[in-house]
C-alpha cells in the first residue's frame, strides 16, 4: 500500500498485543537483567531483510555482522576489544551455533573476542520432528518454510557452508 508505513512502534503497552510483540515483550524480561548489570547487547535480526527461515549460515552472517557494526560505533559503548558472548533459544540458537562455527572464517577480528556461546530450545532429532509436524495443523507449515528459506540462501552462497 503506498504510503504506508512498514513498521510501526509497538504499542503493546496501549493493549494492542500481537504475538510477535508478545514474543517480544517477553524476551525483555530475559534480557532486561542483563541490562541492569551493564551488559551492551546486539540483537540481530538474523532472519534478514528477505526472511531466510532457518538458513543458518544466513544467520550467522547476520550476527557476525552486527557484532562488527556495533564494535565500529562509538555510540554503542562497544570496541574492538570488547568480550563478545552469544546466546540464542529456538531460532536465536541457529544463528548462536552457526556464527560459532563461521566466525573463525568468516569474521575472525569477532571470533578472537568470542568468550562463549548459549544456546537452548535446539532441534536434536530432526527425524522425530518430522513425525510429529507431520499432518498436525500447527506445525506442519514449518518444513515448507524452512525448505523455502533455506534454497534461496544455498543458491547464491554456496561457499559459505562449510566443507
Amino acid at each position: 500500500m503506498r504510503g504506508r508505513p512498514r513498521h510501526r512502534n509497538r504499542t503493546a503497552g496501549a493493549g494492542d498485543l500481537t504475538l510477535g510483540g508478545a514474543i517480544a515483550n517477553a524476551e525483555a524480561v530475559f534480557l532486561a537483567p542483563l541490562l541492569l548489570q551493564g551488559y551492551n547487547l546486539v540483537i540481530p535480526d538474523t532472519e534478514g531483510q528477505t526472511a531466510d527461515f532457518a538458513a543458518g549460515p544466513e544467520y550467522a552472517f547476520t550476527t557476525l555482522d552486527s557484532i562488527r557494526a556495533a564494535t565500529r560505533s562509538a555510540e554503542t559503548g562497544m570496541d574492538s576489544d570488547t568480550a563478545i558472548a552469544l546466546m540464542g533459544y529456538s531460532g536465536g540458537a541457529i544463528a548462536t551455533n552457526w556464527a560459532a562455527a563461521l566466525a573463525p572464517g568468516y569474521a575472525p577480528e569477532v571470533n578472537g573476542k568470542l568468550v562463549g556461546f548459549a544456546e537452548g530450545g535446539l532441534l536434536v532429532d530432526p527425524a522425530h520432528n518430522l513425525k510429529y509436524v507431520d499432518g498436525s495443523l500447527v506445525w506442519s507449515g514449518v518444513i515448507p518454510m524452512a525448505v523455502i528459506g533455506v534454497f534461496p540462501f544455498l543458491r547464491h552462497r554456496p561457499q559459505a557452508l562449510p566443507e
